[in-house]
């Protein structure tokens, strides 16, 4: 299939002043950030059941919180920080653009990328990921819904856009990519003043608020964390922010 159509397509210059300003973003952020092992978040027992039997694996823009095992899979970041970080862990990292990936056509059995496509300008980084994934072959990817739900926490920490469910099922079918499950994912509070707050935090005191995320938020949001409960086909509701697809490759683009 062709690659998805742009109405309106990035210049070379954006696409290089967006990826700027989420590395320098992102590697502050790593920076003070400790790298956590897959198992201590409620994807892994998913990811476990993915990964049986597939030995080609991709995990895109993890930073230091990767979904999938350190030693099977290669990882691509945009932060230095976080690909030095990986690598120390005995992971192969490689820094990397999602809209323009380093590898060949069919490479993987299997692609993850949680809260990353959303980060990239229009839609290059799901036709790349359909690029390189081979014909069955698995895509795991999580995104923030809704464009109405848009918030000051979207654009401090990198966020492109927000999808609609109906026009991200048409972007991945456009890029050969079926969905197979779906599952709500990544809510934030409902409180807009505790998403102001971190944002402001973010942007303003990024050391103390990796720091508190870190050591109190992230550990007990793992024992808090419910198992994910996927359904056959895209679901979501109106007053969910966010989903979690798995998806597959059903045919060359």
């Amino acid at each position: 299939m062709n690659r998805v159509n742009h109405a309106k397509p990035f210049t070379q210059e954006k696409s290089e002043e967006i990826y700027v300003r989420n590395r320098l973003f992102y590697d502050s952020l790593w920076k003070r950030a400790k790298i956590r092992s897959p198992t201590s978040f409620n994807t892994w027992p998913l990811v476990k059941t993915l990964i049986a039997g597939r030995k080609r694996l991709l995990e895109i823009g993890p930073g230091v919180r990767p979904r999938l095992p350190l030693e099977q899979a290669c990882f691509l970041d945009l932060s230095p920080e976080a690909v030095s970080k990986l690598k120390t862990s005995g992971a192969r990292a490689l820094l990397g653009n999602a809209i323009e990936l380093p590898f060949s056509a069919a490479s993987f059995d299997l692609v993850c990328a949680l809260d990353i496509v959303e980060h990239a300008p229009g839609t290059y980084a799901l036709g790349e990921i359909g690029r390189v994934l081979r014909r069955g072959g698995l895509l795991l990817v999580a995104v923030p819904l809704y464009s109405a739900l848009w918030t000051e926490y979207d654009s401090v920490v990198g966020h492109h856009l927000r999808y609609e469910p109906g026009e991200l099922v048409e972007i991945l079918e456009q890029n050969g990519l079926e969905v197979l499950r779906s599952a709500t994912f990544g809510i934030l509070p409902r409180n807009r003043l505790l998403v102001r707050t971190a944002a402001w935090m973010l942007s303003r005191l990024r050391g103390p608020a990796i720091w508190f995320e870190d050591r109190l938020v992230l550990p007990i949001a793992g024992l808090l964390a419910k198992r994910l409960r996927l359904k056959s086909g895209f679901h979501t509701e109106e007053d969910v922010d966010g989903v979690i697809l798995l998806c597959e490759k059903k045919e060359a683009q």
